[in-house]
Formats: C-alpha cells, sequence, structure tokens
C-alpha cells in the first residue's frame, strides 16, 4: 500500500516538476518558438520519465492483483484531472487565437505529451 501511496505522490507532482525542467531548460531562450520548442521537449522528456516510472510500478507490483488495478485507477484519475485541468485552465475553443503564440509553451507545461 506505502508503494501506491510514494507513485500517487509522485505522479500528482510531475506537472510542478517539468515546471521547473522548461523554466531552466528554457532560462536563456529568447524567441517564442523556441521556448515553445524547448517546453515541448522537457514535455516530451517527462512524458517518457513518467511512463518508465509507471512500468517499474507496475513490474513490482506483479502478482498483486488488487494493487494493480489501484495504481491503474490512479492513474486514469490523475489523466482526467490533469486533462480536466487543462480545459479549466484554457476554456476558448480557438485556444491559439484566444491565448496567443505562448499557448503551446503554457500547455506543454501542464501536460506532457
Amino acid at each position: 500500500m506505502h508503494r501506491l501511496f510514494f507513485a500517487a505522490c509522485f505522479l500528482l507532482t510531475a506537472p510542478s516538476m517539468l515546471c521547473q525542467s522548461a523554466e531552466s531548460a528554457c532560462s536563456n531562450t529568447m524567441a517564442q518558438s523556441e521556448m515553445n520548442r524547448c517546453a515541448d521537449l522537457d514535455a516530451r522528456t517527462a512524458d517518457t520519465d513518467l511512463n518508465h516510472v509507471y512500468q517499474e510500478l507496475l513490474a513490482k507490483l506483479k502478482g498483486d492483483d488488487n494493487a494493480t488495478k489501484k495504481l491503474r485507477a490512479a492513474q486514469q484519475a490523475w489523466i482526467a484531472f490533469r486533462d480536466a485541468h487543462l480545459q479549466e485552465l484554457y476554456p476558448a475553443k480557438d485556444k491559439q487565437a484566444e491565448y496567443g503564440s505562448i499557448f503551446p509553451m503554457c500547455y506543454s507545461r501542464v501536460r506532457p505529451r
């Protein structure tokens, strides 16, 4: 059960780690297109890291069907929360027109690809 708690904590804090990573990688970039590209690369890296940890957790839980089921449910709930949070943050239908050229960077900082 402790493993599930730590896994859930990691998965829930991932967006804040992503923002820190994006900020450091883009700190010397001035053009918005470069900042967008940099944030996208950081998001892809974070997604790869999250998937790696998730697969490791599933492997460790192999044989414990109840814990595996709960981990999968927690992951699905986190994804649903993340997607709903993005819709709340950026509700406009035409996001590029409404939020401008910074939108891809902001989106990437909240949602790993």
